[in-house]
């Protein structure tokens, strides 16, 4: 039973991080769009921005959920003994947390390109943590 409920979380943690990645991508893209574009168009992508933001939030949230239930399920809730390059990818995890609620708290503290690229080489890092933590 525990397979079936470990295979569950992982499927859900999968497509959060499909979903945060696509985000990531298009977020900056809807930007620069934006910067260029006449009044009605702005109004347009920015409601579409903030779907995008408000989904990847959404995915962040699932990621961390699953991320956790994972390891209680498959490894008895045991951090530590997971290893480095798992300790690296919370950390990692836990800078990111920090930074998007400093976005929320203080939109203007952070410029959107600045976050957008931390926020990129924050998701690769945590990726390549995984990759060596799990295989």
């Amino acid at each position: 039973m525990d397979i079936i409920i470990f295979n569950l979380l992982l499927f859900v943690h999968l497509i959060a991080l499909g979903v945060g990645l696509a985000g990531n991508i298009i977020g900056p893209l809807i930007g620069k769009r934006m910067a260029n574009a006449g009044p009605e168009a702005r109004a347009a992508f920015g409601g579409l921005g903030a779907e995008i933001g408000r989904n990847g939030r959404i995915a962040f949230g699932l990621l961390v959920i699953t991320g956790l239930a994972m390891v209680f399920v498959r490894y008895g809730g045991d951090f530590a003994g997971l290893g480095p390059w798992f300790q690296a990818k919370i950390a990692l995890i836990v800078i990111m947390l920090v930074l998007l609620v400093l976005a929320a708290v203080r939109p203007t503290a952070i410029k959107p390109q600045v976050f957008g690229l931390v926020m990129r080489v924050l998701l690769l890092g945590v990726v390549l943590c995984a990759v060596f933590a799990f295989n």
